[in-house]
């Protein structure tokens, strides 16, 4: 994915924005942190959705840290500027790579700590969230979907099913005109063991 002007003005070349890479699981993973001017400001650990990294959302990271908030934001392994993998990512090395990224945020700052998560991270943010770190204070998830993306499925149980993606979303589309509100389980897509 290529950086947009967005991404290098509030991203790389951002006077407040930094990478660090920690040790995570049995890998390293990278962190994009947005600094406040206070030190001691709250600090809101971000996870991304499925398939992208926090410098997609480098202008409102940004903007959240001219408002007064240290923003640290999780690339999870495979994701963004992380280390690829050939295994398998599961679930529990997203939940684990968002805990990391808690004590990691809250040895360096020591503002209250609150961890949010867009779409899929928004589950990851609310799973690491019930024992990341006791300076957790509070969770925010919300939800944004990309379907246009078939790579979207390379970090899901269905990789495969990328080179079919328009057959599938033909699919996804007849099912919801036959049994529309039909739940799809969580473990559909991902590999719930934590």
């Amino acid at each position: 994915m290529g950086l947009t002007r967005a991404m290098v003005e509030h991203g790389p070349g951002s006077p407040r924005y930094r990478e660090v890479l920690i040790p995570s699981g049995d890998t390293h993973i990278v962190l994009s942190v947005w600094e406040a001017d206070d030190t001691s400001a709250p600090v809101m650990v971000f996870v991304p959705g499925t398939m992208t990294h926090p410098l997609v959302y480098a202008e409102c990271l940004d903007k959240l840290a001219d408002r007064g908030t240290t923003v640290v934001g999780v690339h999870p392994v495979g994701h963004g500027n992380s280390p690829r993998t050939r295994r398998v990512i599961r679930l529990d090395d997203i939940v684990g790579n968002a805990r990391d990224a808690v004590v990691w945020a809250a040895e360096h700052f020591d503002g209250n700590l609150v961890i949010s998560g867009s779409s899929q991270g928004g589950i990851v943010a609310l799973l690491a969230a019930v024992d990341a770190h006791p300076r957790v204070t509070a969770c925010i998830a919300h939800n944004v979907l990309l379907p246009d993306l078939p790579e979207s499925l390379s970090v899901t149980r269905l990789p495969l099913a990328a080179a079919h993606y328009s057959v599938l979303r033909r699919a996804i589309r007849v099912l919801g005109d036959l049994v529309p509100g039909l739940p799809v389980p969580f473990r559909f897509y991902l590999d719930p063991k934590l």
